[in-house]
């Protein structure tokens, strides 16, 4: 993965450097910050100089055909639990039954600087998991994404389809922060992974491997996260899952990968470790 970023070392030799200095057990709980852990962006590390570098060309290894999309019918769905925070303003994800199979729903809302920008969040991630099927990054119990089932789109607020369901109407429940009777919420059904954290002081060796090789897996297959946070990295117990790609880029087959578009992503899942934000 030495070839994504724009780096004058393989990363696995910048960590083994980082590491040597460091407990061996506890690598950052028992550690004070200080700018010497800034291994991915200081003068030793970082290639100043080649800012417009482009990495390696994007190959997909197979072909598979797009998540299909369902028909929303109250009756079809159960509502288990929230998973996403209470005061998140762009999206909403719920453990969930769909007619009876466990699932998680990530349902994502328009904000006002997304109609500013132009940007369609439900499209985005749509796209980067239509992507993923192709690159084979979502193989279910093995993939480092959750394998994506299916989109919906949920009945609006004036839909009539809610005279008749009334009792399902969810704009005061699951769905009370859609409250602009124009919304029209637009979810995506994805394989459920229990919502869990490796906690810092148990974290290997290994694991920083594991971390940085998964991170490097999705770039090698053309997408690049943007808003990677310690949140968008579960821990199901053998392996890293990333979730949460609404602002994700997506490089096309056969097009050179952006280097400098890699590096805040690596920067920033670096500082949530060693800023003890994990």
């Amino acid at each position: 993965m030495f070839d994504l970023y724009l780096l004058l070392h393989p990363v696995h030799d910048i960590l083994d450097q980082w590491l040597e200095t460091h407990d061996p057990v506890h690598r950052f709980t028992n550690h004070m910050f200080d700018k010497a852990d800034y291994v991915f962006s200081n003068k030793e590390n970082y290639d100043f100089k080649k800012v417009n570098e482009m990495g390696p060309v994007v190959k997909f290894s197979t072909w598979a055909e797009a998540m299909p999309g369902l028909e929303f019918h109250p009756t079809k769905l159960t509502i288990m639990r929230r998973l996403s925070k209470s005061e998140a303003e762009d999206n909403v994800i719920f453990e969930m039954k769909w007619e009876g199979a466990t699932r998680v729903l990530k349902v994502n809302r328009q904000t006002v600087d997304d109609e500013l920008d132009g940007e369609d969040r439900h499209l985005t991630e749509l796209n980067m998991y239509n992507h993923f099927l192709q690159s084979g990054l979502y193989t279910m119990g093995v993939g480092i994404v959750p394998h994506p089932y299916s989109y919906v789109h949920i009945w609006g607020h004036q839909h009539l389809g809610w005279v008749v369901h009334r009792e399902h109407w969810p704009y005061d429940s699951w769905l009370q922060q859609f409250t602009n009777p124009a919304d029209y919420p637009r979810g995506i059904l994805l394989e459920y992974i229990p919502n869990m954290r490796l906690p810092m002081n148990q974290f290997t060796t290994q694991n920083i491997y594991d971390l940085l090789d998964t991170l490097a897996k999705v770039y090698a297959a053309g997408v690049v996260h943007r808003d990677l946070k310690a949140r968008d990295m579960l821990w199901d117990g053998a392996r890293f899952v990333i979730i949460d790609f609404e602002r994700a880029v997506l490089f096309e087959e056969d097009k050179l990968i952006e280097k400098a578009g890699t590096m805040p992503d690596l920067h920033d899942l670096w500082r949530s470790l060693v800023l003890h934000k994990w």
